[in-house]
């Protein structure tokens, strides 16, 4: 589907479509005016959110729809501590508790149900790669912030975000319809069509779910230099089919296939004033500012596609004594782009066309295709204890497992020399150049895992869990160059190969002062796996071979608490985490041309608090606020990233806050009227930095940003129609910025959606 219109062609299986989640809302009210509770799966076992020994966040289904969060871009303010860095739909870097070096390698784990589903190594893009999963019938996202490597593994040093999908109901019909139309300012119209169908296929049985989605994203940038609009339209579609099986008594099995699908015409980014950094001519004060409005001027449409699929088999069995699950998955992660490197600074101030041009005599522009991809086949086993059992006459929860994992990466560059196209025309490639080269570097990890943890009650109110995992992983690298004038001739690499093994461990007392409130302390360790090098010509001395694991410990305390009959409810963690041998991304100079590597370098620490908080002064109001203080600096200097010893780490405001304002009344017959609001607020930040002697400015400071958010409308318990309206005010904020790049020597920079402005309606059965 086209940006601007609904497709009428869609087919959803026969799915009668669907509106809203049926999960409840983590911090609602409920009939009394007081706060319901929500169960999470964090620690792999289900538990109130408000009994779970560490910061944990869980934004429901319900509270996504209505306000129209779609994707982690829209929900991340809900969550204190995350941060998204945005070029596009398909590359974003999730960002928690201030941990982000810029590096190639992902720092916050994926899951997807129990299924893992994100890069582990550091050999490709996975950072940026992610899993944006649509947020449409959903249960809830769990994010668990801190490192969590005793039950999730490699990757989650930084934090995990889980998302849960509605389960098939084995016993009752459920079905719905969700259709929304919305105008972007500086832009166009779009809508989407959304639903689900929950069929009982034999009650108490067997039940199946079957979901499907088609949105437009609606475009709001413009190529003058192509005569083209609306640039960074698109669409995304998806669907989900679960099946759930209940054979007999205390054995479940639950089978998902699922597949996502994200196109568009081009990056969210547009041309800010920038620096070419000339060595006469130091950056202008206003290098932030738009240089040309909403304009992202470009040789060639630069495309970007996201294929997201998944399938995995779930199985549950009741024991009696204990319950064995086992989950096998396998998942696939594609994504490609096109992009006009013409206007990349090869020096200060000189940009590649430029250079090509004066070098070849003839007008030259530079494309570049890349893709990436990750093909990744899990499976854990893991056995729990049941509920009651006793050890010295103390009840004790455990829980022991192993685990699995094999990862196919693909990772293909290919540049080519084009005209300079006339306005409205398409560029083609040149013949008679000499190649411009590329080169293609698969990869595969491998990873097994022990873990297990035991959380014994030494009294009824206070109880200590502690855990532990030793894993050992495998990575292998091959490398083929097609040599060209940026792509030196070399002969084909590897196997290199790299074998690493790490021990995570966790310990959180926990301490009931009533059902109401609760304090705890938590320790834990997580780690990002290391990986082999390529072999480079004329390698200077101290070039990194390999490069090794990077790792976080996180000292943390914290509470939870109800008040005045649930009316009000704190949740309040404050953290201190040290993160060692830094994994980065470097340029490394030698004879033969520049050549990128991942090596480690220092250290760093991040430092804060963060607060839920929530009021319910009466039956269908309620105010909510989310915040952190976050202090994330580099501890020790690193030239090779281009920071110094107390630099702030990118993309992380010190302040972020978000405050929701609900009410809900009762308006005619079974009707309620509704409205809400949000206020956002991301701090100062400073983007990513850049090793000494490269064409980028290093650690830029961004300003400060708000943002307004509005919904209000009608809804009983089948139908709902809803205006909303999100940043209000048109607000600029700046999610990511480069000081170069942009057509005639301009910058980049990525800007939060303008004002937009939309209706959604929608009806459950």
């Amino acid at each position: 589907m086209r940006s601007g219109m609904i497709s009428k062609g869609l087919l959803l299986g026969g799915v009668a479509l669907g509106a809203l989640s049926v999960a409840g809302s983590a911090r609602a009210a409920d009939d009394k005016g007081t706060i319901s509770e929500i169960i999470v799966t964090a620690n792999k076992q289900a538990e109130r959110l408000h009994d779970v020994a560490q910061a944990v966040s869980a934004v429901t289904g319900t509270d996504m729809a209505t306000r129209n969060q779609t994707d982690f871009h829209d929900f991340a303010a809900e969550v204190p501590g995350f941060q998204v860095e945005e070029t596009s739909p398909v590359y974003n870097r999730e960002i928690l508790r201030g941990q982000n070096s810029g590096g190639a390698g992902a720092t916050v784990a994926t899951v997807i149900d129990e299924m893992p589903l994100s890069f582990s190594g550091s050999d490709n893009n996975g950072s940026l790669v992610s899993t944006n999963l649509d947020t449409y019938d959903l249960q809830r996202i769990e994010v668990l912030k801190g490192p969590q490597g005793t039950l999730y593994g490699a990757t989650a040093e930084g934090g995990v975000v889980k998302y849960v999908t509605t389960p098939p109901n084995v016993n009752s019909y459920q079905a719905g319809l969700e259709a929304s139309g919305y105008n972007v300012g500086h832009g166009e119209s779009s809508g989407s069509v959304k639903g689900y169908a929950n069929l009982p296929l034999i009650e108490g049985k067997a039940g199946l779910r079957l979901t499907g989605y088609e949105e437009g994203i609606a475009g709001y940038i413009d190529n003058p230099l192509q005569n083209a609009k609306n640039i960074n339209s698109g669409e995304k579609t998806g669907g989900r089919a679960s099946l759930l099986l209940v054979p007999i008594d205390g054995l479940t099995v639950r089978l998902t296939a699922s597949q996502q699908l994200i196109h568009t015409d081009g990056p969210n980014q547009v041309e800010a004033v920038g620096a070419t950094l000339f060595p006469a001519q130091p950056a202008p004060p206003d290098q932030l500012a738009l240089a040309n409005g909403y304009v992202d001027n470009s040789y060639y449409k630069q495309t970007q596609d996201s294929r997201l699929s998944y399938y995995y088999a779930n199985i549950d069995y009741d024991l009696g004594w204990g319950n064995l699950t086992s989950i096998s998955s396998y998942g696939t992660l594609k994504a490609s782009y096109v992009t006009d490197d013409s206007n990349i600074n090869a020096a200060p101030g000189l940009s590649y066309g430029a250079y090509l041009s004066g070098a070849f005599g003839t007008p030259l522009g530079l494309r570049l295709n890349e893709r990436e991809s990750l093909s990744k086949e899990s499976q854990e086993i893991r056995l729990a204890s049941a509920p009651g059992e006793k050890l010295f006459g103390n009840d004790l929860d455990w829980i022991v497992g192993v685990f699995g994992t094999r990862e196919y990466v693909g990772f293909n560059q290919v540049f080519d020399f084009t005209n300079i196209p006339a306005p409205g025309q398409a560029a083609s490639t040149l013949s008679g150049f000499p190649p411009a080269g590329g080169q293609s570097e698969p990869s595969r990890y491998e990873e097994w895992a022990l873990f297990g943890q035991v959380d014994y009650h030494f009294l009824p109110d206070f109880d200590v869990a502690a855990g532990v995992r030793t894993s050992g992983d495998q990575e292998s690298l091959h490398a083929t160059f097609d040599g060209g004038v940026l792509v030196a001739p070399s002969p084909a690499q590897g196997p290199i190969v790299s074998n690493e093994h790490s021990t995570t461990w966790s310990v959180a007392p926990r301490w009931h002062l009533s059902d109401d409130t609760l304090l705890y302390g938590r320790v834990a360790t997580g780690y990002r796996p290391g990986g082999p090098n390529l072999i480079i010509p004329n390698q200077p001395a101290g070039y990194p071979t390999d490069y090794g694991s990077d790792s976080t410990i996180n000292y943390e305390i914290g509470g939870k608490s109800y008040f005045l009959n649930k009316s009000v409810d704190v949740d309040v963690a404050l953290y201190d985490i040290q993160w060692s041998h830094i994994q980065i991304v470097t340029v490394i100079n030698t004879s033969t041309g520049p050549y990128t590597v991942v090596g480690n370098v220092g250290s760093a620490a991040s430092r804060g608090l963060e607060w839920s908080l929530g009021w319910t002064p009466l039956k269908g109001l309620r105010f909510a606020d989310a915040g952190a203080f976050t202090d994330a600096h580099l501890t020790e200097s690193a030239p090779l990233l281009g920071g110094m010893k107390g630099d702030q780490l990118s993309y992380v405001p010190r302040w972020s806050n978000n405050l929701d304002a609900d009410y809900e009344w009762q308006l005619f017959d079974d009707f309620k009227g509704f409205a809400g609001m949000s206020w956002t607020f991301a701090g100062s930040r400073y983007a990513d930095f850049a090793p000494a002697g490269t064409p980028s400015e290093s650690h830029n400071k961004l300003p400060s940003y708000s943002q307004i958010n509005l919904q209000a409308g009608v809804r009983n318990d089948h139908y709902t129609l809803e205006l909303f309206a999100r940043n209000v005010a048109d607000e600029k904020g700046i999610s990511s910025y480069s000081n170069m790049g942009g057509y005639n020597e301009t910058g980049q920079m990525t800007l939060i959606q303008p004002r937009t402005i939309g209706l959604r309606v929608a009806a459950t059965y």
